[in-house]
């Protein structure tokens, strides 16, 4: 079984908010050692940028995908660099980003990359301490709204839209073209009753939810051990989690 671990960072600054973490060399050891096959690079606005991803992504092309950020004032080239240098999609992060997801529509970022065929990875993490933001700015439930009037954009909602599972769950039953990423969410719900609702809502939505663990944030090798473990036992089709649900998006 194919696994790519779809939500991964490196900083360009050699630490992880002020933390030191390891380098894209350490992490490719873990991946030998967890048998990952590939990862996706996703950038971060503060600390990971579209071209540092570009030159990872260069440097171990067997190991690594890579999304490139988009932004409200500097999209269009922004796309131009996703394009010119394969990349596999966009991210958008909210609140390290100073805007609303609204704002996406209102910029007509979203009109743009659907023309492109460029699938959007949005962080829709509730806990929102921009003052400029409210936590509703980050709901899964406004996804729905663009997914609908953008049929052809693919939308990732991040992190299972953490809190707002359900209505994560839910958004993508309704829309095609909206999918689910699981990263981070097992660290931080662990032994709650919303990590229980996931599992026993997963092989209802096994075409849905795509595996990553929000490396350095989370330890990758625990988190996959934890997730290959429920999976097998929740799940009756896991590839789909863990490769077939991503390879899906990128190869259509």
């Amino acid at each position: 079984m194919e696994i790519i671990d779809f939500n991964v960072h490196f900083s360009d600054k050699g630490d992880w908010f002020g933390k030191e973490c390891d380098g894209i060399e350490a992490f490719i050891k873990i991946m030998e050692k967890s048998q990952i096959n590939k990862a996706v690079i996703l950038p971060l606005k503060v600390n990971c940028s579209s071209h540092f991803v570009i030159e990872c992504c260069r440097k171990f092309p067997e190991s690594f995908y890579g999304f490139g950020t988009i932004s409200l004032d500097n999209y269009k080239s922004e796309i131009d660099l996703i394009l010119k240098n394969n990349l596999k999609g966009c991210k958008y992060h909210p609140r390290f980003q100073n805007g609303s997801i609204a704002s996406l529509e209102k910029k007509g970022v979203l009109r743009e990359l659907e023309t492109n065929n460029i699938p959007i990875a949005i962080c829709c993490w509730p806990q929102v301490k921009n003052k400029n933001l409210n936590i509703s700015d980050a709901s899964p439930l406004i996804i729905d709204r663009f997914a609908k009037k953008y049929p052809n954009l693919i939308f990732i909602i991040l992190h299972l839209g953490g809190h707002n599972l359900w209505d994560a769950i839910f958004c993508a039953r309704s829309n095609e073209n909206v999918f689910l990423d699981c990263s981070y969410f097992f660290k931080f719900f662990a032994g709650t009753s919303l990590e229980n609702d996931f599992w026993i809502m997963a092989d209802r939505m096994d075409e849905k939810v795509i595996y990553g663990s929000d490396y350095p944030e989370v330890d990758a090798i625990k988190n996959l051990e934890y997730v290959k473990g429920k999976a097998f036992e929740m799940m009756r089709y896991p590839e789909k989690l863990f490769s077939g649900n991503f390879l899906k998006i990128i190869n259509s």
